[in-house]
């Protein structure tokens, strides 16, 4: 991944001060399972909505078909039949009420 200097940050007429980069190709939900900790495990952020009006961000997870999970007891991998839509208050990113889901 190559970080570009955003158009107003790569002249140098505020020399001494800091520049901001952006990354290029991370798409919302990638930098949303970064924030959430989600490297390393099946769950994915499958959809981001932010409703400004209710200031609410909801951030809805999931996990690719046949993913085996370690079963709470053994540790072994478990295989999932079936699952169930949970929703609960994370804390407020910026201003907004966080919710995954």
């Amino acid at each position: 991944t190559r970080l570009t200097p955003t158009a107003s940050q790569s002249r140098s007429e505020n020399p001494g001060q800091c520049r901001v980069f952006r990354q290029r190709s991370k798409s919302e939900a990638t930098i949303f399972g970064l924030a959430l900790g989600l490297t390393g495990t099946p769950w994915q952020v499958s959809e981001v909505k932010l409703d400004q009006e209710k200031g609410r961000l909801d951030i809805h997870l999931d996990f690719p078909p046949g993913t085996r999970f370690a079963h709470p007891t053994s540790g072994d991998p478990a295989t999932i039949y079936d699952t169930r839509d949970r929703t609960w208050r994370h804390l407020n990113f910026f201003q907004y009420e966080c919710y995954p889901s």
